[in-house]
């Protein structure tokens, strides 16, 4: 009968052993799953955090662009005398152009080296066509850019040339035509 209560006691404990490893198991997987928690609940405030900034960002990039299309109306609605970097003179050439491979006639409302309106070619140009405009003094076209076109007048910048220039310099200087 000892040797069976020893046996028994020994199983016993043995059983207290396991119930003791299996509870503190328990706890630590308690912990665990509380870490876990906690991390997720950070994690998802994190995001928020994020998803904020990311919302405010847009809001400003938004606000940017806005700001930008005022800024490119006002230079649109800009005086031509505002936006030009060089002084024109008012002078009336006649003028032949060519553009898209049709020829026009007209007179020049202003001149510049850095470009020219013309009046009288009885069309409306779209923005960036290219153009050539011939005067009669000149052998050669000064070539260009259509920068805006409005009730029958095209504004024109030239191509910058060192030549070009050489070329415009008797007409700014009001020299005769017939030369």
């Amino acid at each position: 009968i000892a040797g069976a209560a020893d046996e028994q006691s020994a199983a016993t404990q043995e059983i207290a052993k396991s119930i003791q490893s299996a509870a503190t198991g328990t706890d630590e997987s308690s912990r665990n799953a509380s870490e876990m928690a906690t991390v997720a609940e950070e994690s998802g405030v994190s995001a928020g955090e994020v998803l904020q900034a990311a919302n405010e960002l847009s809001k400003q990039a938004e606000n940017l662009r806005a700001e930008f299309e005022n800024y490119l109306t006002d230079i649109r609605k800009s005086t031509s005398a505002n936006r030009r970097k060089e002084e024109r003179d008012h002078i009336g050439y006649a003028v032949g152009c060519e553009v898209d491979g049709k020829s026009y006639s007209g007179q020049t409302t202003d001149l510049s080296h850095g470009g020219c309106s013309i009046t009288g070619m009885g069309t409306v140009f779209e923005e960036g066509q290219k153009v050539d405009v011939n005067f009669a003094s000149i052998a050669v076209p000064c070539h260009g850019t259509i920068i805006g076109s409005d009730e029958g007048l095209a504004h024109i910048r030239f191509d910058s040339d060192v030549r070009m220039d050489n070329r415009l310099g008797p007409l700014l200087e009001h020299q005769d035509m017939a030369a």
